[in-house]
């Protein structure tokens, strides 16, 4: 016996204990709503697609004016911007601070001395937040809690002793609320640069390059937006299931140019004996599949373990799935659109 014969004896012996010991489902899936450029009905299946990473926080380098993103293969740059800071000061010792982020220090607490009992009041004029209380009387917690009804004000809290009176003396006590800085929506191409894949400016792939006097100071947190290269052969699963159909039979069969049976962009024929091809056919019924639904990928499942008290001809959800199995074949299809008014025969030939 020649090798070749050898090689496909053993295929057709592994053939027939899949066919005599396996079931198989078809899985049909979408793509989630974080892909962007899903390819149309019209177009063949591209080598990859665009999927959103959603606000990946980046520090700002010290050392250099290039930072890296954690997917190397952009593809577009949504929105870079940086993350505003909050100013910070302490009144005369006693309660910290905390400016609404984006304040940029720009307002000055100013605690002046009341006439008269339940006299404290809260205003805002020309950049200056100015707290009136009782002297003598209001506590240091009742003024934390009266400058914390300020929307500029994001926190207040008193250092030590919060019961104690506030004594204000004769005059203004006051603090400059300081290191607050504003959000910052920076540009492409005038702040910074992104290292493309098919760039010509050196740009490491994946990096962000601070090309302006615009930039996020050191160690100031930014966030971007972007979409990477998600490259479809490399998938290990559907990217969005949303149902499991089992094969109705499974049948030996032959490649032939005149046969009956059209799968995998061929011809086949039923045979008698067993053979390396198994063709696994599926049926699906008008009703199985929402009208409009578009099917966008096939993975080819054995050893599903559906949940119980369903027949067998069940168009399975995801959620009425025990056990997923293991997956054989995935394939990315040119897409379809299901319409309810027809039912379709589906047949996938299995070579080993």
């Amino acid at each position: 016996m020649s090798y070749s014969s050898l090689v496909d004896s053993g295929r057709i012996t592994i053939a027939k204990l899949i066919n005599d010991n396996l079931d198989f489902y078809l899985g049909f899936g979408e793509l989630p709503s974080n892909y962007a450029d899903t390819w149309d009905i019209d177009e063949n299946v591209p080598s990859y697609i665009a999927k959103k990473i959603e606000n990946e926080n980046i520090v700002r380098s010290n050392s250099s004016d290039i930072d890296y993103l954690t997917n190397k293969d952009v593809h577009s740059v949504l929105e870079v911007t940086s993350n505003p800071v909050s100013s910070l000061g302490v009144l005369n010792s006693i309660i910290n601070i905390v400016g609404t982020p984006g304040t940029q220090g720009n307002i000055q607490v100013v605690v002046t001395p009341g006439g008269f009992s339940g006299s404290e009041t809260l205003n805002f004029s020309n950049g200056v937040l100015t707290a009136i209380i009782e002297n003598n009387v209001t506590t240091r917690q009742q003024l934390a809690n009266l400058l914390m009804t300020s929307p500029l004000i994001q926190s207040a809290t008193v250092i030590s002793n919060p019961n104690t009176v506030f004594t204000v003396g004769i005059g203004s006590d006051n603090v400059y609320l300081v290191g607050g800085k504003d959000l910052v929506i920076y540009t492409e191409n005038t702040d910074f640069k992104i290292g493309y894949i098919d760039n010509s400016d050196n740009i490491p792939l994946g990096a962000i390059k601070w090309i302006g006097t615009i930039k996020p100071s050191n160690d100031q947190t930014y966030i971007v937006d972007y979409w990477y290269k998600d490259i479809l052969s490399n998938q290990t699963g559907l990217l969005q299931a949303f149902g499991f159909k089992k094969a109705v039979s499974k049948t030996y069969v032959i490649e032939d140019l005149n046969g009956s049976i059209k799968a995998n962009d061929k011809k086949w024929s039923i045979s008698l004996v067993p053979t390396k091809h198994l063709a696994l056919m599926f049926f699906i019924d008008n009703l199985d599949i929402p009208d409009g639904k578009v099917i966008r990928q096939f993975g080819l499942f054995t050893g599903i373990v559906p949940n119980t008290g369903f027949d067998p001809s069940h168009f399975y959800t995801v959620d009425q799935i025990t056990n997923l199995g293991s997956l054989m074949v995935i394939d990315n299809l040119a897409p379809y659109k299901h319409e309810t008014i027809n039912s379709e025969q589906i047949t996938i030939v299995l070579s080993l």
